[in-house]
Order: structure tokens, then C-alpha cells, then sequence
């Protein structure tokens, strides 16, 4: 007799799994449950190749597409329709106030959590979603980003006056394809990594590079890095080759824990004015009780290590951008430019930018945003990144002057 599976029923997914597959529960939940998390639904996909699994996997990413992506845009779309007659622009609101660290926040929709890396499933990429954020047409505009290049690393850079990380920024390192080839033991020219390895090197960007720079250890490294299928594989054939009897999951946990100190030791044996810095911060906060960025803006207790270091490289890291936000605008409406700055996501401004006026926006914002007028160390030269289209989703790198 057929039955109706739910796929959003962890019992009933659980039952399919253990009683009607048979297949062996290789975690189980704190109630003592075999579990059916996407960790174990991942590796009885990946790992022993069952197609349920797979499909599973693409259902679930698929219904968070829709619910938490399209459906929010749409409804924000209508709402615009609402408002405006025959209107279908997006107004995202801009927030101030709403982070700790004083960084700024979209919603309405929320631009910022819009994915940009990974497949939702095999051939249908996250950031195809961002292909519904068009210009007004494409005879006469263009869309526009423009983005810190390594703003919050630059920032703290000049924050700790490390010799080494200064050097390094200002000699054009790629930090984050560097420390690519570390974790994952490669030697790989750059470019290759960007090109053909643009995944495991967005993972060590945002779980590695920033999360020293924030302070973070080896064991939270490790759990957020244990979230990533390609590390899962890197760790799996580590464990394959040592030819050892315990069982993976176990030997994932402590392999990638030990992996990620001996890396750390190794970035902080190159950054050690950094780890000074970042100690010497710690030590104020509990001094005092509370951390002050170089601009007054402060934090009180109780505060973790991760948020006091966190805390002033991102709050001066944003507030450069904000400083160059107000810059821009006024020059804009001061020069009667028709282009417009529309939205501003992490360290990056978005503009709708009237084509004959492309060259001299771009000159405009460089020289704004390189040279900005607040008072801390500018060892580490500012830089930015261009990228254009007629959607957000297929934008074109510009070269660098």
C-alpha cells in the first residue's frame, strides 16, 4: 500500500529511513533519536549514495528559496506596486541602529542575506535569486557596485599596526586564496583558486581570515567549518588514508578541531602585531569594562572575546563607508548627476548609474572612498572593487586602474 511521505516531518523521514531503507543511524539526537539532520542526510547522500537523500537534500534547499528568498521579494514587490501605482521598484529600508557593532542593515527586503556562493541544487546556483534585482532598462543604465577591497581585514591592519599584515595588504596579497592553500594543504597559484576554487576560498574568507581577525578559536572555527561539504571531503579522505577504525564522524570532530589550531598557530606566527593587538584590547575591556572604537563609540559588559575584538574592527571598518556614503551623495546631487546610489550591502554601495556617466561616477567615488577623513592609522591603503551589468546576478568585474 502507497503512503504520503511528508518531507518536512523529521519522524516521518526518520521512519522511511531506518524501518523502510534500512539504512544504519549513524547520529542520533539528545532525546536519543536517530537523527536525520542535514549533517546525516548529507553524508548517506554523498557518502553512500542514496538517492532519496539527494533528492531530499534539493527539496529542502529548494523550499528555502522559495519561502525565504522569491515569496519575500515578491511580496516586497507588490507592496511597492501598492504604494506607488504601477510600481515595481524595490525601497529597502536602511537601518543604523539595529546592530551592536554599529554596522548598518537592510530590510524590506533584506539585501544583505541575499546567498551569492553555492548551488541551491546541481546547476541552479544560490545567486540566480539575485538576477530578479534588474536596472530600469538596459538602453540607458546600468547597475553598479562598488566594494571595500578587504575593508575589515584593511581595518584591522591599521587598527593593530601589524608590520607584516600591513605589508602584505599594501604588496596586494590575496589573503584569502593564501590561507586557501594552508587549510586545505595545496600550493595552487591564486588566480587558479579564484577561478576554479572560488567555494573553498569564500569558506576560508568568511570562516577563517575574518574569524582570526575577530578573534575567534580553533574549536568554533572548526564547527562552522564542518558545516562545508568540501572540508567534509577534504577531512574524509584524510581519515580514508590513516586507515583508522573509529568512526568518521568522530574522528571529524577532533581531526578538524587539531587541523585548524596548528593552522591558527602558523597565522599568528606570521601576524604576531595582530595578536598583540588583539590582546591588548581584551585586557582594556576587562580593565575598564567596556571597548572603545578610535571614533568614541563604545560597548559595555558582558562582552565574549570574539565581540571585543570583533567590535572596533567592525564599527570603523562601516563607519569609513558611512563616511563615504554622505560624501557620495552630496557630490551627486551637487554635480546634477542622474545616476543614484540605490542600496548599500556589507562593505559595498550599489548605484543605478546613467551610462554616459559611468567614467566619471567611478572617479568620483574612487577618490571619496580611497581617501577617507577619519582619524586612524592608514598604513593599510584602501582600495575598491567594481562590478557592472543590467542585473545583479551576471555583473561584470571592472578592471583595476
Amino acid at each position: 500500500m502507497s503512503k504520503e511521505l511528508n518531507l518536512n516531518s523529521p519522524q516521518q523521514i526518520a521512519d522511511f529511513l531506518y524501518n523502510h531503507l534500512k539504512l544504519n543511524p549513524i547520529k542520533e539526537t539528545q532525546g536519543g533519536k536517530s537523527s536525520t539532520d542535514v549533517s546525516v542526510i548529507t553524508h548517506y547522500a554523498e557518502k553512500e549514495e542514496i538517492e532519496f537523500c539527494k533528492y531530499l537534500l534539493g527539496h529542502r534547499k529548494l523550499v528555502k528559496a522559495q519561502g525565504t528568498y522569491l515569496e519575500e521579494l515578491q511580496r516586497w514587490m507588490q507592496e511597492g506596486i501598492r504604494n506607488n501605482t504601477n510600481c515595481t521598484l524595490l525601497h529597502p529600508d536602511m537601518w543604523l541602529n539595529t546592530t551592536e557593532t554599529f554596522r548598518s542593515s537592510a530590510s524590506s527586503p533584506a539585501f544583505q542575506t541575499i546567498p551569492h556562493h553555492g548551488d541551491i541544487i546541481p546547476d541552479i546556483p544560490w545567486n540566480i535569486i539575485r538576477k530578479i534585482i534588474v536596472t530600469l532598462n538596459k538602453k540607458d543604465w546600468w547597475l553598479m557596485e562598488v566594494d571595500y577591497e578587504g575593508a575589515e581585514v584593511k581595518t584591522a591592519a591599521n587598527l593593530s599596526e601589524d608590520k607584516q599584515l600591513v605589508k602584505d595588504l599594501n604588496d596586494d596579497m590575496d589573503m584569502h586564496s593564501h590561507w586557501t592553500n594552508v587549510i586545505f594543504g595545496w600550493n595552487k597559484d591564486f588566480k587558479e583558486i579564484k577561478k576554479d576554487f572560488s567555494e573553498e576560498r569564500h569558506i576560508v574568507k568568511n570562516n577563517w581570515t575574518f574569524a582570526n581577525m575577530f578573534g575567534a578559536g580553533p574549536a568554533s572555527m572548526a564547527r562552522e567549518f564542518r558545516k562545508f561539504d568540501v572540508y567534509r571531503n577534504f577531512v574524509q579522505n584524510k581519515w580514508e588514508q590513516s586507515g583508522q577504525e573509529e568512526p568518521f564522524f568522530d574522528f571529524f570532530a577532533l581531526y578538524s578541531e587539531r587541523h585548524l589550531r596548528e593552522c591558527q598557530e602558523v597565522f599568528f606566527n606570521r601576524y604576531k602585531g595582530l595578536k598583540e593587538w588583539q590582546d591588548g584590547i581584551v585586557n582594556l575591556y576587562y580593565q575598564n569594562g567596556y571597548i572603545e572604537t578610535p571614533l568614541g563609540f563604545r560597548r559595555n559588559y558582558p562582552l565574549t572575546r570574539n565581540e571585543i575584538i570583533n567590535f572596533p574592527i567592525q564599527s570603523v571598518s562601516f563607519h569609513i563607508l558611512l563616511d563615504s556614503i554622505i560624501r557620495i551623495n552630496k557630490n551627486l546631487l551637487t554635480n546634477k548627476f542622474k545616476s543614484v546610489m540605490i542600496a548599500q550591502i556589507h562593505d559595498s554601495i550599489m548605484f543605478l548609474v546613467y551610462k554616459p556617466e559611468v567614467l566619471d561616477l567611478i572617479e568620483l567615488v574612487d577618490e571619496i572612498m580611497i581617501n577617507h577623513r577619519l582619524p586612524i592609522p592608514k598604513k593599510a591603503k584602501l582600495g575598491t572593487e567594481w562590478s557592472l551589468g543590467v542585473n545583479w546576478k551576471d555583473m561584470v568585474s571592472l578592471p583595476n586602474k
